[in-house]
């Protein structure tokens, strides 16, 4: 009946995407330009972590590595809390377990099996935190949050490689923006806006979730004050 807005796609051609049928069903589909593949419905259950659930169906964007594994965010059924998870033909794991108290956003999934995501949530402390997260499985390991005196307002992105690397865009309490790596606001910058680049200054800069490569390279695009726009590589030093 409709597709979701975003796709992702393998090495090997195989696509993964969000869409509703005829009957209004929602779900999970991957194909390849032969016979598509369903991984989930909204109507019927699956196995997530051994057990049997029904998801809600939505229509984010999921990922797909090359091993054929898809992360996606969904809510279960029926609390319809969010959550993240990765895995393909009915066989699933949590990433992010659903947690009526905290949000979260589309994840990206290297090749590790590991994903990397936005969410949001209140502290103990009642203080409202954005971060950009990673996990497998386990505990979820912080990148960058919104906590502390001076630092990171929001994210956009992220982009994650093999390595376990994270790229991101993030605004600045100090009202700049740009792409980071890390928690640091200045140790771990790529760009920001105010700086240099190709002789003129950038305006603002946007990384992608498909931006970083295994090399460390991060593709992303930049407005300049000239009135041009451009896409741009980072390359790591070393």
């Amino acid at each position: 009946n409709f597709f979701g807005f975003d796709t992702s796609v393998s090495n090997s051609g195989e696509v993964a995407f969000k869409a509703e049928l005829d009957n209004f069903d929602e779900g999970l589909f991957s194909g390849s330009g032969g016979e598509v593949t369903t991984h989930y419905l909204n109507s019927t259950d699956v196995f997530l972590d051994g057990q049997q659930v029904r998801f809600g169906g939505n229509d984010s964007r999921p990922s797909i590595n090359n091993l054929g594994d898809i992360a996606f965010d969904e809510t279960i059924q029926p609390e319809f809390d969010s959550g993240i998870f990765v895995g393909r033909g009915g066989s699933f794991r949590t990433v992010a377990a659903p947690d009526p108290n905290r949000s979260v956003q589309e994840p990206v999934l290297n090749d590790e099996g590991t994903a990397a995501f936005e969410t949001s949530f209140f502290d103990e402390s009642g203080q409202f935190v954005t971060a950009i997260v990673k996990g497998n499985g386990g505990p979820l390991t912080t990148v960058a949050d919104t906590t502390g005196p001076f630092g990171f307002f929001g994210f956009s992105g992220p982009s994650i490689n093999d390595g376990g690397i994270v790229a991101f865009g993030a605004s600045l309490d100090t009202g700049e923006s740009g792409i980071f790596v890390g928690p640091d606001p200045v140790a771990d910058r790529v760009i920001l806006t105010g700086e240099k680049l190709h002789g003129s200054t950038v305006t603002n800069a946007f990384v992608c979730s498909e931006g970083l490569n295994d090399a460390g390279q991060i593709v992303f695009v930049a407005q300049l004050d000239d009135g041009r726009t451009g896409v741009f590589v980072a390359t790591p030093k070393g």
